[in-house]
C-alpha cells in the first residue's frame, strides 16, 4: 500500500512539473534584424520586403532604413512568423524568417 502511494505521488508530481514546464509564452518580444555591410555606400537604402507565395503576388516593402557607418537595423512586432527578404540598394538580397 505504501509503495503504490509513493508511485502515485511521483506520477502526480512529475505530471504537475510537466504541465508547468509546458506553459506557453504569450508575450511577443518582436524581432530585430541587424547587419553590417562592407563597401556599401553611406546612406544606401536597405528594404525589408515580403516574399510572394505565387509569381503573381506583388512584392511589398514592409520597412526601410538607411545604412549608417556600414550598419543597418530593423525592429518591430509581428503577429506570426513569415519569410521576408532584406534588399540592399541596388540589387543585393537575402531572406530571413521574422
Amino acid at each position: 500500500m505504501k509503495n503504490s502511494f509513493l508511485k502515485l505521488t511521483r506520477v502526480l508530481l512529475i505530471s504537475c512539473l510537466f504541465c508547468i514546464g509546458c506553459k506557453t509564452n504569450t508575450e511577443h518580444n518582436g524581432y530585430t534584424i541587424t547587419g553590417t555591410v562592407k563597401g556599401a555606400k553611406e546612406g544606401a537604402w536597405v528594404k525589408l520586403k515580403n516574399t510572394p507565395s505565387l509569381f503573381t503576388d506583388p512584392i511589398i516593402t514592409l520597412d526601410s532604413t538607411k545604412i549608417t557607418n556600414g550598419t543597418f537595423k530593423f525592429t518591430g512586432n509581428v503577429a506570426n512568423v513569415d519569410m521576408v527578404g532584406v534588399y540592399i540598394e541596388p540589387n543585393i538580397g537575402t531572406y530571413f524568417f521574422r
